[in-house]
């Protein structure tokens, strides 16, 4: 237990202090530039997200499992050398594409010409991102919590510093450089915490060790490609009815729940390993640690949930002029945000068991296409005040489908072995 609580203090800190760092720069470039001003810089950061969590194809989820499985042998570090490889290609490529359709791009999405500047910064930054995504996935295969602490604190450090620096030196311009350089540094001395777990070879992805994962990386990456485009689509509908002004004060609110969200997710991060590596225990026993990582996990949650919907006045008011926190949709996000916590332990048996297919399409596809197909319907009708209902659709729609289907499979194996 203590084992455990260690690894999650350093993986905690890591990410938490990027999302302090996030929350910082979003607060920056609110107070300096308002409502509108930190649309655009979400456009740039977001676009970089959404892309760049699509471009590894799930390979970091992936690499968790498998180097886990096989740390000790040269098949964990093919693994690790195939996703690093893959990614180093389809971040290359998706660069390119963005910049030659930045254009049309800000036109389809954003229904505004004029911002194919931030399309552009957000193909600049786009292959690091993406790459450092793939870094975390390996290091966390690893168990490498403390380096991604200390590269946590040093990039969060970083972004912060130059953000702000830059808000002076080029405006709005100048503090979306500061955030595409921080970008560079993480992915630099995320590569050379990585160095320290395994040697990365720059060659060709092999065919072998793809034939070995398939089964698994396919469905997972499938996932990665409704995963936050879905969230990110359903942002974008905002900008497109209501304009970058209630985008801006959104963002406020989504930033704040994002903050939150991270922390079951990285508690998750750390809980996993251990789940798989538990396998063969007690029905009993596997029911007990499955309440236990649930109530941890939503507990944890719920805590920040409350903290943040009490203090929700100075927190959003914190963005600056322009900006306010209805207490309805900022209290639909936190209620999203804890349903989507008590998710997460029902995730654990797909994964151990590698059956991510029927994971994909029992909790996935359904919770993302239904925050786009709630968020077609219900933006253009109430604004933000329908994103936030689409946020809570979704997640409830794919709680209920995981929850039935595990709640099934555990009543099946328990009959299976009571008859065995």
């Amino acid at each position: 237990m203590l084992a455990t609580l260690k690894k999650f203090m350093f993986a905690l800190s890591g990410s938490s202090i990027m999302q302090v760092a996030t929350l910082l720069c979003a607060l920056i470039v609110a107070n300096m530039f308002g409502p509108v001003g930190l649309s655009k810089f979400g456009i740039v950061q977001n676009t970089i997200t959404t892309i760049a969590s699509v471009l590894p194809f799930g390979l970091g989820y992936t690499a968790i499992n498998f180097i886990n499985k096989n740390r000790h042998d040269g098949f964990g570090l093919a693994v690790a050398n195939f996703a690093f490889q893959i990614c180093m290609i389809t971040s290359l490529l998706a660069t390119l594409l963005l910049l030659v359709t930045s254009v049309p791009f800000s036109e389809q999405f954003f229904s505004d010409r004029s911002l194919y500047i931030f399309v552009i910064f957000a193909a600049v930054g786009l292959p690091f991102a993406a790459i450092s995504f793939i870094q975390y996935g390996l290091l966390n295969g690893y168990e490498a919590y403390r380096d991604i602490a200390k590269t946590g604190f040093i990039s969060a450090t970083a972004t912060v510093a130059f953000v702000f620096a830059g808000t002076f030196v080029g405006g709005l311009y100048g503090a979306i450089a500061g955030f595409l350089l921080t970008l560079v540094i993480r992915a630099a001395l995320l590569q050379h915490s990585l160095n320290r777990h395994c040697t990365i070879q720059y060659a060709l992805p092999s065919r072998e060790t793809w034939r070995k994962i398939k089964h698994f990386a396919i469905p997972a990456g499938l996932a990665g490609l409704s995963l936050t485009p879905s969230t990110w689509f359903a942002n974008s509908l905002l900008i497109k009815y209501e304009g970058l002004e209630a985008q801006g004060v959104m963002m406020a609110a989504l930033t704040v729940r994002m903050a939150i969200s991270f922390i079951p997710q990285q508690l998750s991060t750390v809980l996993l390993p251990q789940y798989i590596q538990s396998e063969g225990e007690p029905q009993r026993q596997h029911l007990l640690r499955m309440l236990r990582y649930a109530g941890l996990l939503t507990g944890s949650t719920l805590g920040l949930c409350a903290i943040a919907f009490i203090l929700r006045e100075p927190l959003i008011g914190a963005f600056g002029d322009g900006f306010n926190a209805d207490p309805v949709i900022f209290g639909l996000l936190l209620l999203s945000v804890t349903i989507e916590a008590m998710a997460l332990p029902l995730s654990y048996f797909y994964a151990r068991r590698e059956q991510m297919w029927r994971y994909l399409f029992t909790f996935t596809y359904p919770k993302d296409f239904t925050l786009v197909i709630a968020s077609l319907i219900l933006v253009p009708q109430q604004g933000a005040m329908g994103l936030a209902l689409a946020y809570v659709i979704a997640i409830a729609v794919g709680f209920a489908l995981l929850g039935l289907t595990s709640f099934w499979s555990y009543v099946s194996n328990r009959s299976a072995t009571v008859k065995a």
